[in-house]
């Protein structure tokens, strides 16, 4: 069986309804569950199972997940969704939570446009399916 894993960043533990997505304004979250919530039909369509996986929004929690798909021999592919809006502070450039670069990343000293471009990075190629 092929499996799909829909990483998103969000303080929500829960998927939001259409009513909730139809009230959002700039929030970003709201659409990346409506648009998990599309892939997940379509992949039961077509017989992949899709999971989604809720994280918080923060540098590590979304490494940790990223981290955790690349090595499961069960995930077949990896969607992580962008972009990554309100990232709590932790990150390598300064604390300042920004999700807008530059970006340097501390242990290997890449500089990056912004936090989406290094977690997109963090997606092992076998796995990618943006």
């Amino acid at each position: 069986q092929i499996k799909l894993v829909g990483i998103l960043a969000t303080n929500n533990t829960h998927p939001i309804s259409n009513e909730d997505c139809s009230l959002a304004s700039d929030d970003d979250s709201h659409g990346n569950e409506l648009y998990s919530e599309q892939i997940a039909n379509i992949c039961s369509v077509d017989g992949i199972t899709y999971e989604p996986w809720r994280v918080p929004p923060t540098r590590e929690s979304i490494e940790r997940a990223i981290q955790h798909a690349n090595e499961r021999l069960d995930v077949h592919g990896i969607l992580v969704f962008y972009p990554i809006e309100n990232l709590d502070s932790g990150d390598d450039n300064g604390g300042n939570g920004s999700a807008r670069g530059p970006y340097k990343c501390q242990s290997t000293g890449v500089y990056y446009k912004s936090m989406d471009d290094y977690f997109r990075d963090m997606v092992s190629p076998e796995k990618d399916v943006e």
